[in-house]
């Protein structure tokens, strides 16, 4: 096994490819991407990665610095982006085959209509109204039910918003509008509560705003988890392991979604659970580096695919695995 970082660090795609993607807060994302960066290279430049563990002592400052490492932000823009081959009008017809070839792996079975992509990075969805108005119900009926801390129950009693909007990593549109929901992770888990709901998680919380923003119409919407190859193995290492096989399985699917977003079996709703199971997929970046590199357009002179492999290699996730990184051109 070789360690240590490809140096000096910089994005993948130029800035004013990037900017499209961010519907919102452009340059604040930007400049989260610049910042992280320009941290890890500073810090390099000072602690080599080949003497980060010399004589066993503590670096300060090492984990925030290099956070660039563990950023899944920047693994979802490289993945979309490069999937969407930087959405290129003259190569359209290859991003539709790109993306439905990345969702007939997550959601097998599944035959979604890919024409026209639209990929939103970083985005926040309103939260789902029927879910909001359910829990200001429970508040004034049984408050001790929405949490067990005193000062909550009392702050949410007297609320009017008492869930913000969910974060979504990515929202891919497709002609006749249809969208799937995208929460990518690398090393992190997903949250286990909302500030006034401690028994909401982050899951159930994306499918229910997602559902929402769909108009509650099951052929219009579709949710894909991403995660490392190595915890999609061994799913019971993460929350998250537990609660995606529970949803996708076809047995325990329908109800355990219904235990989790009961609001959406009311009667005005009716959503049909066993066909919300069918419409949540796992896929890893492994394989969406094995989607990517299928295109022809990924050979081209124009595509940096050799930092495209040294990215994702660096952090174990190229196909086959391997975490040799590309030093530069003495190595």
């Amino acid at each position: 096994m070789t360690t240590g970082a490809s140096l000096p660090i910089g994005l993948l795609y130029p800035e004013e490819t990037l900017h499209p993607y961010f519907p919102a807060n452009t340059d604040a994302h930007i400049i989260h991407f610049r910042r992280s960066i320009d941290a890890a290279n500073d810090f390099l430049s000072v602690h080599p990665p080949e003497t980060l563990t010399r004589g066993g002592h503590k670096i300060k400052g090492l984990a925030q610095a290099l956070q660039y490492f563990k950023d899944e932000t920047f693994l979802t823009l490289y993945a979309f982006v490069s999937l969407d081959l930087g959405r290129s009008a003259a190569h359209l017809a290859e991003r539709e085959r790109l993306f439905t070839q990345l969702l007939r792996v997550a959601l097998p079975g599944l035959n979604l209509e890919v024409s026209r992509p639209v990929v939103e990075l970083e985005k926040q969805v309103t939260p789902s109204a029927d879910y909001l108005d359910g829990l200001a119900k429970r508040f004034a009926a049984e408050p001790d039910a929405c949490h067990p801390v005193w000062y909550l129950r009392l702050l949410g009693s007297e609320n009017k918003s008492l869930e913000g909007s969910t974060h979504s990593d990515a929202i891919l549109t497709f002609a006749g509008d249809c969208r799937v929901m995208v929460e990518a992770k690398f090393l992190s888990d997903i949250s286990t509560s909302t500030k006034y709901a401690s028994d909401r998680d982050q899951i159930s919380r994306n499918l229910d705003a997602g559902l929402a923003q769909a108009g509650y119409d099951l052929d219009r919407f579709a949710y894909v988890f991403i995660t490392p190859r190595r915890f999609r193995d061994r799913p019971q290492s993460r929350f998250y392991g537990y609660k995606l096989i529970d949803y996708m399985d076809p047995g325990t699917g329908p109800d355990a979604l219904r235990r989790d977003l009961p609001h959406l079996g009311s009667p005005e709703r009716r959503v049909d659970f066993a066909q919300l199971s069918r419409r949540i997929g796992w896929v890893t970046w492994e394989e969406i580096c094995e989607v990517v590199t299928s295109s022809p357009v990924f050979r081209a002179p124009e595509f940096p695919r050799e930092e495209f492999e040294r990215f994702f290699r660096e952090r174990c996730l190229w196909p086959g695995g391997g975490s040799r990184p590309v030093m530069g051109a003495d190595q």
